[in-house]
């Protein structure tokens, strides 16, 4: 019988922990970085990143149902049910001061997340960093769950991320379509959460040529922190995290490291944007 090699610099979690990609390279992390894939990513997104950033950082990649191993899994196309779902996955995991990271979808998913897990007075990050996606407050949903397959195919196409062979063939179109198709409906669907401003550092990353998520745009995420903001401008355009992520993690690993220096944010501690 074959027997499976096991990497002994990868963390292993039990099968029932569906929901992480633990990446971790060091055995004494000092803080732990959840990273949240863009609308019908995968945790294999964030593959690399151990190796670009600090040995003190814990990369875990954030894997949601319906896609890679769990693709044979219902998606989720709510926000309030995905949400709920992962706090209930994270919460055993914040046994080290630890950050969100979340590009495009994946940064108003880590945001609302923030949200739901100060709501259940569970430890909060110590950052959330986002990328590719405008400040919440500026969001315009649109009704992406109505839209038709060859609709869909031109966004992924304007956006530039998807190989020509995958849109040209329809048994991978499909696999890729059901993921993006629910989480376009959660943004869509999502709403906007009360005004109380998280208290945690805001970094955002802004690709120099991604016109959707421009530069003014990212640094509308300044209203939702009574924290520190920063906003970087970094090479690339949309898929900077996937395609050319060095100047982006250079600046990532270096605030991460930093923020494990300043005192967690309270359960309990709920500010109004000034």
């Amino acid at each position: 019988m074959r027997v499976a090699s096991v990497n002994p610099n990868v963390r292993q979690e039990p099968p029932c922990e569906k929901w992480f990609k633990f990446l971790s390279h060091s055995a004494e992390p000092c803080i732990r970085l959840f990273c949240f894939p863009y609308a019908g990513g995968a945790a294999s997104v964030y593959a690399d990143w151990p190796a670009l950033l600090p040995r003190e950082v814990e990369v875990v990649a954030v894997q949601p149902p319906g896609r890679s191993e769990r693709f044979g899994e219902p998606v989720i196309d709510r926000m309030d049910g995905l949400v709920a779902r992962l706090a209930d996955a994270i919460a055993p995991h914040l046994d080290l001061p630890y950050a969100l990271f979340g590009h495009s979808f994946g940064a108003k998913v880590a945001y609302a997340l923030a949200h739901e897990l100060r709501g259940r007075h569970l430890p909060g990050p110590r950052m959330l960093a986002v990328a590719g996606s405008s400040g919440p407050s500026l969001s315009v949903h649109r009704p992406a769950w109505s839209a038709t397959d060859e609709e869909l195919c031109d966004y992924l196409r304007a956006l530039r991320g998807t190989p020509q062979e995958v849109l040209d063939d329809p048994a991978l179109l499909s696999v890729v379509l059901r993921p993006l198709r629910a989480d376009m409906t959660a943004a869509a669907t999502w709403a906007y959460p009360d005004p109380t401003a998280l208290t945690c550092a805001i970094h955002a990353f802004a690709g120099a040529d991604d016109a959707g998520a421009s530069a003014p745009r990212m640094r509308a995420w300044r209203r939702e922190t009574t924290g520190p903001f920063t906003l970087a401008v970094v090479p690339g355009g949309h898929f900077v995290v996937r395609d050319d992520p060095g100047r982006l993690l250079r600046d990532l690993g270096r605030e991460l490291l930093s923020s494990t220096e300043r005192p967690t944010e309270s359960p309990t501690e709920r500010k109004t944007t000034p």
